[in-house]
Order: structure tokens, then sequence, then C-alpha cells
């Protein structure tokens, strides 16, 4: 813990020295780093999947990209596989004629979030819809994606109208998380509840293992099941450590969270998430990031940010770099059609929608930032993850007409490359 905490503090003070506390200081570029650009260089072959390194688990959303031991699997209109090798990208369905319509049960395409890959028996798990009476339902299911076995295995099915949230791998089983609406005679008129249940790897029986309120995110540690839950009492998640061996369910660490801004809308001012990596465990929020002990106790604050609400969304590769959105406001004029009267016409409306991080995703060095990939002003990234040096992102792009479209991006060389829905990166 000595060890740790020293690390802590050297890190916290590079940070300083650097002058990156205040969350605006402008950082470092780099020479290769440019705009999104439609032509691709030749494809660089990603590292091989080392079952033994780990991982960064972010608790309060699914991954949109997904590491597997010869590829990367992600979702634009179906399930996508992109080779490790090659960069090839092509649907994860060969039948000739089939329209990847979730009716077909056997089409293999056919995916919701969220998504999860298990080393052990190279078998990708997830969500997928079926057709129900009133609501749509959904079951998981898996597929051999190392072996290239792309029949759907059933394994259970979800009350229609029930959701999957999360979902991990631990010791022989896949948790998930089941979100339950049940109709209540309150003026809200339904109650939620989340159930965590799971399955075997190859089975079809499920286990209920315990009920809460609510869980924005979970991940095992040593046995113990970490979650960020959402506390009504309070109003704020927080992090609470569940043993499943004696059902002791504790809350270790509160965020701490700013004052609200004049003009919010909503409760973004309280919103916070945590981070895991290996042993290290990271509270992040919009105004710092800090490392935590599994007690909750703080080490060293790693960052402090003076420009709430901008979100840094922070990242960590598998070698521990940790990436982050950077901050520079680029706001980004649409247009949208409005009944201004009721029963009236739709008339054009110009609004603002900001966009805090200008598109651009910096990398941490020894504390510094650097700008790692500008993919422009008009780029709101949604999401992004890290696999070896090569981040792969989310993101809405709105042209000069204020219209959006839903692109997905990779770097190669600190340059940001659409990646195509078929084929070859193009030279």
């Amino acid at each position: 813990m000595k060890t740790k905490a020293t690390f802590c503090l050297l890190l916290a003070l590079l940070l300083l020295l650097a002058g990156c506390g205040g969350g605006n200081t402008p950082p470092a570029e780099t020479d290769d780093t440019d705009t999104a650009e439609p032509d691709a260089p030749v494809w660089q072959p990603l590292p091989d999947y080392d079952p033994s390194a780990p991982r960064a688990e972010k608790l309060y959303s699914h991954e949109y990209f997904v590491e597997t031991a010869h590829g990367v699997v992600f979702l634009n209109r179906g399930l996508r596989y992109m080779d490790k090798e090659t960069g090839e990208v092509r649907l994860l369905c060969d039948e000739p004629g089939c329209r990847h319509d979730y009716k077909d049960k056997t089409c293999p395409a056919v995916a919701s979030y969220p998504l999860l890959y298990v080393p052990e028996n190279g078998r990708l798990y997830f969500a997928r819809q079926y057709p129900g009476t009133y609501s749509i339902g959904y079951d998981i299911v898996s597929v051999g994606i190392d072996e290239g076995d792309l029949t759907p295995f059933f394994h259970t099915r979800l009350k229609q109208g029930d959701r999957i949230t999360c979902m991990q791998y631990s010791d022989g089983r896949i948790y998930y998380t089941r979100q339950i609406y049940e109709h209540t005679a309150t003026h809200s008129g339904h109650t939620e509840i989340m159930e965590l249940e799971s399955i075997s790897l190859t089975g079809t029986s499920v286990r209920s293992e315990a009920s809460f309120s609510s869980i924005n995110g979970f991940t095992f540690q040593n046995g113990i099941l970490y979650m960020c839950r959402y506390n009504k009492k309070t109003e704020r998640v927080a992090l609470y450590a569940y043993d499943p061996d004696t059902g002791t369910d504790k809350e270790i660490c509160v965020p701490e969270i700013r004052k609200k801004i004049k003009g919010e809308r909503d409760d973004s001012y309280k919103n916070a998430y945590f981070l895991f990596y290996g042993d290290h465990i990271y509270c992040c929020a919009d105004t710092y990031l800090k490392e935590i002990d599994p007690e909750g106790n703080e080490l060293c604050e790693l960052w402090r940010n003076e420009n709430p609400p901008y979100d840094p969304r922070w990242r960590i590769g598998t070698d521990g770099t940790m990436y982050s959105l950077g901050y520079d406001p680029h706001p980004i004029e649409t247009t949208v059609y409005r009944q201004l009267v009721f029963n009236g016409p739709s008339v054009p409306v110009t609004e603002t929608v900001p966009n805090l991080s200008g598109g651009n995703i910096l990398r941490w060095k020894d504390g510094v930032p650097e700008l790692f990939a500008d993919l422009g002003e008009r780029t709101i990234v949604v999401d992004f993850t890290v696999i070896g040096e090569t981040l792969f992102m989310k993101c809405r792009v709105y042209d000069d007409e204020g219209k959006s479209t839903m692109h997905s991006y990779y770097t190669f060389g600190g340059r940001a490359y659409e990646i195509p829905k078929e084929g070859l990166p193009q030279g």
C-alpha cells in the first residue's frame, strides 16, 4: 500500500507540474495527428489476445467494440467482425438471401448489446431480440466466434419487456442483469427492479443470484461483486461490494458531487462512474479522477477539472495507458423540425448541440496529455474502446446542414479512419 501511495503522489505531482490539474491546459500536440479521413492506410495487425493481461472494466455502460482472439466485433446494422490480421470487415452471416431480420432465429448477425467474449471457450455471448406480442423480448445466445461456428446456441429467454443491461464472466458462469419493469398503482406507473442472474457457459438453466433496485454496471474482483448503483435515498450513485457467499452488501464509496450549474436541466451534475484495471479502482466524475482502495478510501487525486460539465470519459488500454476526451468546446448548430403551434405544421428550428471535446481524444503519458486523435469539430465522440494502441470509436457526425449520422472509426498513426461496413480498409 505504501508503494501504491508513493506512486499516486508521484503521478499527482507530474500532473501538477504539467499544469493539468485545472483541466484547461492545452495538450501537447503530436506531429502525426490529423482529422478523420475516408481513405485508410495499410492495415497494421492488432496484437494477439492475451487472456492474462488486465482489462479495464467501466461500471456504467456496455462496450461498443469487443476484442476476441482473432478479431474485433461490433454492431453496425448487424453483428460485424473485423479481422485483426487483415482489417477485413464482414457481416457474421454467410447465408445467401438472408434478410438478417430478428424474426429469423438462425441468423447469427442479429444481435443487441451487451456483447461478451469468453476466452476460455472462444465464444461470443450477446442479447438478441425476438418478436413479442406486445413488446420486444430478448434471448441470450452465443456463437463459437474463434472457431467460426456461427450457429446461435440458445441459452435463455427473458420475459417480454425485460432487458439485459450488463453481462460479465466469472468462474465458469455468465452473469447478467435483467431489468424488470413492474406496473404499480403509483403515479409513475411502474417500478424498476434489477435481477442478477447467471447461466453456465454451455447451459440453459438460469440461477438467480440477487435482486437490487438498480445496477449501472458490475465486475467481479477476487470473488467480490462490485456494483455501481443508484441510491434512491441520497439520489446519487455509489460503489457497492457484494459478497455472494455471505450475502453481505456494503456501500464503500459515494462520489462527491459538484454544485449544479445555472441553466442545467438534468441531474448530470450528479454523474459519476468507476473504472477497474487490475488491482486499481478509479472513481471518475466530471470534476475529478481519483484512485481508491477496495474499501473505498481515497489513495490520491490524479486530475481536477475546472470546466464542468465536461466529462473526459476516461479509458485505459491493456498496457495501462490512459486516454480521455479533450476539452475544446465547439457548439454545433443543427436544424430540427418542430411544431410551434398545436396541430400546426412542422417548421425548421435552429438549435445548438454542445461538443465540449471538439472531437479530440487525448493520450496521457507520465501524467502529461497529448493530442492523440482529432476527428473534427463537428464530430461528437459517443464512446471509445482501446485495444493495444488502437482506438475504436462510435461517433455522431454532423454535416454542414446540421444533420447527423452515426459512424465507427479506428485510429492509426494518430489519425482516425472510418471502419467500412464490408471489405478491407482502403489503402
